[in-house]
């Protein structure tokens, strides 16, 4: 797909004057908290692209099972799929198994799978958090394809309005008023409390199957990003979490006027190392929506390379239980 990164150049640049964006200095030693303080609600390092991912019925039955019960799905619309999009899988799959929904081995599987390490889970509460939404997309009478997103979160379809699906898509200096984004109620953990987000989201028509299977396919994005400025040993540079990037990785990059294409290559991943100048640090998640992250100083190029492919604990480390 087609990136767009000169958008993303432009409003960092501008949002820093605007906002006088502070420089957070980054230790040498020990650790450091990172508040990624400014929001931007467009295009991130992650580019202008959008992505599809299989309808509630294509999931195997027992990852199913933990996923939200809906009500008063659109039943005028035929051709009805339903999605629902986890935006924090690692909590998903814990509470999920906290519950007793998932057994202990489907979730450490899952955690195996997705690179995710068992201590992680002391950074996750042990309370039933909304880190998902659900949409549903058909066609109406007149052969239009429709959706209709579950904006807050309740579970229920009743309240939200049914919108048509258009084939407009981000490019340089698009206006999300004009490319139907809508605020999405996500909760998250900030590490003492549940809270609750709103993120825009935006829904396109990407195309039909063919003239036979009249399937929807529907790409979806979120145009959001947050970022700070730090600084070590006398250099500035960038950390920034794009809302399009799935997992809570970041992009740490030199301050500069521009650069070139930000690959997924350089992602950095939670628990994984990160060059900053001549020193290495390792990267660790604090609130789930990434509004604060600890930089680790301490380690070396080896622990960066061995980083990408740690493997999981092979049991649950112990947690006390967390108070509301």
């Amino acid at each position: 797909m087609k990136k767009t990164f000169v958008s993303f150049l432009l409003i960092m640049f501008t949002a820093s004057a605007a906002y006088c964006q502070r420089i957070q200095p980054l230790n040498n030693t020990g650790s450091t908290e990172i508040t990624l303080d400014v929001k931007v609600d467009d295009i991130g390092p992650r580019g202008s692209s959008s992505y599809s991912f299989p309808s509630n019925d294509k999931v195997d039955s027992i990852l199913l099972a933990g996923y939200p019960k809906l009500k008063n799905l659109p039943d005028s619309l035929t051709e009805l799929k339903v999605y629902t999009l986890i935006r924090d899988q690692m909590q998903f799959y814990y509470q999920n198994y906290r519950n007793g929904i998932y057994t202990k081995q489907y979730f450490l599987d899952r955690f195996k799978n997705n690179k995710f390490l068992n201590q992680d889970t002391l950074k996750l509460t042990n309370q039933t958090m909304k880190c998902y939404f659900s949409y549903a997309v058909g066609y109406d009478s007149k052969g239009n394809p429709k959706y209709v997103i579950d904006e807050n979160g309740n579970h229920d379809f009743a309240d939200d309005q049914l919108r048509t699906l258009t084939k407009k898509t981000l490019s340089l200096n698009s206006d999300l008023r004009t490319l139907n984004s809508i605020q999405i109620a996500i909760e998250y953990y900030d590490g003492k409390n549940i809270c609750i987000e709103k993120i825009p989201c935006i829904l396109n028509l990407s195309g039909f199957q063919n003239s036979t299977d009249k399937k929807i396919t529907v790409g979806i994005s979120f145009p959001q990003f947050k970022y700070a400025l730090i600084s070590y040993e006398g250099e500035n540079f960038y950390v920034c979490a794009d809302l399009n990037v799935y997992n809570k990785s970041i992009y740490v990059f030199p301050e500069q006027p521009n650069f070139g294409d930000l690959s997924d290559k350089l992602m950095i991943r939670p628990n994984e190392i990160v060059k900053i100048g001549n020193a290495y640090f390792r990267y660790e998640t604090i609130s789930q929506n990434q509004d604060k992250i600890r930089l680790i100083a301490g380690f070396s190029e080896s622990d960066m390379k061995a980083s990408i492919t740690a493997p999981t604990l092979p049991t649950i480390v112990p947690r006390p239980a967390i108070s509301n």
